[in-house]
């Protein structure tokens, strides 16, 4: 094997990139990097080898993540703004994972998904441009109101997730695996839409199971921690599900449930606990949504609902009509136009993260 790929071979010995480099018949003095930007152009992907701020100014930052920085940027030639994610190859390794991140963002177009502008590779840093959302996302409001959602803001929350993760599992084919508040976006329109497929899967077709440990501790699904554990356990798509229930109790209660234990701690706990998560004080909250989330918090991966399925769970067809009402109205603007949610957008906060909490750090392994 040439030297060159050696970094790839030592931590992706599967490598996407890897395969490519050592399909070609000459060992060239290419670095990681170029190899990276060959795959890339010969598989149609989006990446164009220019400098990005020759057509984005940057505003503000406005995240910081584990791989990088997030700002908020502003088209030179037409104004739009959106958001831009810059990731340092030289402290980022896994570029089959970004090549993957960036091919399910392209083919995941709906409305209720942050979409994909543009991507550039520049200056040893890859640039992803993406659809930029006003309010920023569902923990750091919790956060600025200082409050938790109530029962129909959830709704109308969850309700919208729903439909993304439909599309996703059964028109994408894509396993999200990091279903959360951090993951959930808020536009200054009132749409909810979810981002961050840096941990996401490709499912080509129903019923096709991963093994691989991925996520974030406090929302991950019993099935995906006994791969890691049992030889031969696989999960599938369910695994969004259980994360979209304990999202649900996160929102009703500003913290995913057992955030005091340590993130080891909490994956023991989630697999070896025969009682599935639930509420603080579950007398707060309607027999509906008690039952929607205990339908997310099922054990057995079998017997839990699918998206489509809990889309009609009365819960979230309960009074459509005045959940309907709810929006028409202009009640969730009230929510998220207050004047404390719309001050604490505008100050600059350079120490922000995607996550607040301060307890979702990504698994990978």
């Amino acid at each position: 094997m040439c030297p060159i790929f050696s970094k790839l071979h030592r931590h992706f010995p599967k490598s996407k990139i890897l395969q490519y480099a050592v399909s070609k018949t000459e060992c060239e003095p290419k670095n990681d990097l170029t190899v990276f930007i060959e795959y890339a152009r010969e598989n149609s992907l989006l990446l164009k080898v220019q400098n990005p701020f020759e057509i984005w100014k940057l505003t503000k930052l406005i995240g910081i993540g584990a791989f990088g920085k997030i700002f908020r940027v502003e088209n030179i030639y037409d104004g739009i703004e959106a958001a831009m994610k810059v990731i340092n190859t030289d402290e980022y390794f896994d570029l089959d994972n970004l090549i993957d991140e960036i091919e399910i963002m392209i083919k995941c177009r709906h409305k209720n998904i942050c979409n994909f502008y543009d991507s550039f590779v520049y200056d040893s840093k890859i640039y992803i441009i993406m659809e930029f959302c006003e309010f920023g996302s569902l923990d750091s409001i919790m956060c600025k109101l200082n409050r938790n959602f109530n029962e129909n803001e959830i709704r109308f929350i969850v309700r919208q997730v729903l439909e993304a993760l439909v599309f996703l599992h059964e028109t994408a084919f894509v396993i999200h695996r990091d279903i959360k508040a951090a993951n959930i976006l808020l536009t200054k329109n009132g749409k909810i839409k979810l981002t961050d497929f840096g941990v996401s899967a490709n499912n080509w077709y129903l019923g096709q199971n991963k093994t691989k440990l991925a996520g974030s501790p406090y929302w991950i699904s019993p099935e995906m921690l006994s791969c890691k554990k049992e030889m031969f356990r696989t999960y599938n798509n369910k695994v969004d599900i259980w994360s979209l229930g304990i999202t649900c109790i996160e929102l009703a209660e500003k913290v995913p449930p057992n955030n005091l234990l340590k993130p080891k701690d909490v994956m023991k706990k989630i697999y070896w606990d025969c009682n599935s998560p639930g509420f603080q004080e579950p007398d707060t909250w309607s027999i509906e949504f008690q039952d929607f989330v205990s339908q997310c918090l099922i054990k057995n991966p079998k017997k839990r609902l699918n998206a489509s399925e809990l889309l009609e769970h009365s819960f979230i067809i309960k009074e459509k009509a005045k959940h309907s009402n709810f929006i028409r109205n202009n009640k969730i603007f009230d929510l998220f136009n207050s004047s404390c949610l719309t001050n604490n957008f505008n100050k600059t906060n350079n120490n922000d993260s995607s996550d607040t909490q301060g307890n979702g750090k990504l698994l990978e392994c």
